[in-house]
């Protein structure tokens, strides 16, 4: 009995040996061509070697693809590249896969932090990048924020827009949509100004000299406060700028260039105009109206509080100019409180100026 079962015994690892090939199964199927081993049965199962967690890693060199069950963790493991990697079902997994996708709901991910105190929390090195030609960032929540807490530098920038250099290419700062991508704000980096641009046009923008302009795509405005006009427009006097510097202490509606400090009209030697100028020098102060023709309908000097109509250097408290032989006075500069006329009616004429204090003497011509 014991010859016949060494034989036997002896006859099934010559087979396995000649076969290259074990089929283990209750019908006596031959194994599959593609596997060594092949067991089959609809009763039973197959046990892999059981160990502690303990035990498992102390196998000396284990095989890549080395299956063990973990009785510590109660889970199957395998050996690769390396490493042992546990085999769990998808319902003890951190992150759920989703076709080409993956997520993560049940609390923070940490990159480069073990402890995430947010959503999602990057440490080390650069926090978030996009790359690419249309790399967008999107924000769907109408409640979204970006914060920037205070650092311990405070020459550390919030937002970066180049990577490095003195002079780079023009860039919009902020845009109203990919479909409009040039409707918003655009920063010039070389000449260091922000503009206001709706598509090809700038209609507004700021530099960092202090200069701030309307309606002016030119780098370079004309005052520190500068309004461009055109053709027509509520805004322009003939289709010239409105301009305010504080600088020169200038303020000009329909002209920006000149000494005057307010000025109403076209320009300073035209006709037709409102101007006021202040001198500490007395004598060159004066506010004065100009008529379309070009004489002085009204001016009010600064120097001794003299008024006049007509003329823009009044000599006496009030004086009326119409022309070379027609003018009256009031308060002559070389009198006391007299009153003066002078015309060329037939019947008026000057006999004297008051000597004394508060007298007029007029005399008709006989």
């Amino acid at each position: 009995m014991k010859t016949t079962v060494f034989f036997a015994i002896v006859l099934l690892l010559l087979s396995v040996q000649l076969e290259a090939q074990v089929a283990v199964n209750t019908d006596g199927t031959a194994s599959d061509p593609s596997a060594m081993l092949d067991v089959k049965s609809t009763s039973r199962g197959m046990l892999v070697p059981r160990m502690t967690t303990a035990q498992r890693t102390a196998i000396a060199t284990p095989a890549a693809g080395l299956l063990v069950f973990d009785n510590t963790t109660q889970s199957f493991w395998f050996y690769s590249a390396g490493a042992w990697v546990e085999l769990t079902d998808q319902g003890s997994l951190q992150w759920t896969p989703a076709g080409s996708n993956i997520s993560y709901t049940a609390g923070n991910v940490g990159i480069g932090d073990a402890t995430p105190a947010s959503t999602l929390t990057v440490g080390n090195g650069d926090k978030f990048q996009v790359s690419g030609t249309q790399g967008d960032v999107t924000f769907t929540d109408d409640e979204a924020t970006i914060q920037f807490p205070a650092t311990t530098n405070p020459n550390s920038p919030m937002l970066s827009m180049f990577s490095g250099g003195t002079q780079n290419a023009d860039r919009m700062v902020i845009s109203h949509s990919p479909s409009f991508p040039k409707w918003g704000i655009e920063y010039h980096d070389s000449l260091d100004f922000v503009y206001f641009r709706n598509s090809g046009s700038r209609i507004a923008g700021f530099n960092l000299n202090g200069s701030v302009g309307f309606g002016d795509a030119a780098e370079s405005h004309e005052a520190t406060f500068h309004v461009k006009g055109l053709s027509y427009g509520r805004t322009a006097v003939f289709g010239t700028p409105v301009g305010l510097d504080f600088i020169s202490n200038n303020v000009s509606f329909g002209n920006d260039a000149g000494s005057v400090r307010l000025f109403i009209g076209k320009n300073e030697t035209d006709n037709g105009e409102i101007r006021w100028n202040y001198s500490p020098n007395p004598g060159e102060g004066y506010m004065s109206i100009l008529t379309p023709g070009g004489s002085q309908t009204l001016s009010l000097q600064e120097s001794g509080g003299n008024v006049g109509v007509g003329t823009t250097l009044p000599q006496s408290r009030f004086e009326v100019y119409s022309g070379s032989n027609n003018y009256s006075q009031l308060g002559y500069s070389s009198y006391l409180g007299n009153v003066f006329f002078l015309n060329q009616h037939p019947e008026w004429d000057i006999t004297r100026h008051i000597v004394a204090a508060r007298q007029v003497f007029i005399q008709p011509r006989i």
